[in-house]
């Protein structure tokens, strides 16, 4: 039996709740003038890395840490890398989507790992209004990391403030139910001799580890195993 991944995609009530009031950063808005001095609004479209499902699906953003359009901080973000800024005032530093995160770094430190990815010198400096200089508020600033699964973004908003979401989405999660599916030959071997081969206990087993996947919860009812001193 397949996961149906269609009930992992689709959006519940609660999704629904907790991403109310929550902001996209897939776009920034900038001011230009035109020629008779009127200001238009026009979109940058920001890059981001993300996990995509076979169809073309996207699921989960990561990497959506770009604020604000600025010339250094988009090579940066051309690299894959990301930094921001927590309310404590310590910076992270993060080289690749799926690398470790660097916590705690010093904005010397951060400036020099910054001009040696970039191959540039890389200024830090609040008081210097240079274009390519970097200033504090042109990074997301991020009240404290959370585990949430329902929120489909790395970086969300909510109560106006910030946070960084550290669920990542498993490959489980990425199956495409209208591709070939291989079974597990051993697992199954296991499963149907845990069920005595009964295949209405198969199938209930199946169904109960389904659940952590579809609904990304811990499962209400929990799975008793009894047998004989020495049984294998």
């Amino acid at each position: 039996m397949k996961l149906d991944i269609d009930s992992i995609i689709n959006d519940t009530e609660e999704n629904k709740r907790l991403e109310k009031g929550g902001v996209d950063f897939s776009t920034l808005s900038k001011s230009n003038k035109n020629d008779d001095d009127t200001v238009k609004e026009e979109k940058i479209p920001i890059k981001f890395s993300r996990f995509e499902l076979p169809d073309g699906t996207t699921y989960f953003i990561v990497n959506n840490w770009m604020e604000n359009p600025h010339p250094t901080l988009l090579l940066l973000d051309k690299k894959g890398a990301a930094v921001w800024m927590y309310e404590d005032g310590e910076f992270a530093f993060r080289r690749t989507p799926n690398s470790k995160v660097r916590f705690k770094m010093t904005k010397t430190k951060l400036i020099m790992v910054l001009s040696k990815l970039l191959n540039k010198v890389v200024v830090f400096d609040d008081n210097d209004m240079k274009k390519d200089v970097i200033k504090s508020f042109d990074l997301l600033l991020v009240s404290e990391d959370v585990f949430n699964p329902f929120i489909k973004k790395e970086f969300f908003e909510k109560d106006d403030l910030i946070f960084r979401n550290t669920f990542r989405q498993t490959s489980f999660m990425e199956l495409d139910k209208n591709q070939k599916y291989n079974q597990p030959v051993i697992i199954n071997k296991l499963i149907n001799h845990l069920v005595r081969n009964d295949q209405e206990r198969y199938d209930w087993l199946i169904n109960w580890l389904a659940y952590f996947f579809q609904e990304l919860r811990k499962s209400p009812v929990a799975l008793f195993l009894k047998g004989c001193q020495r049984s294998r």
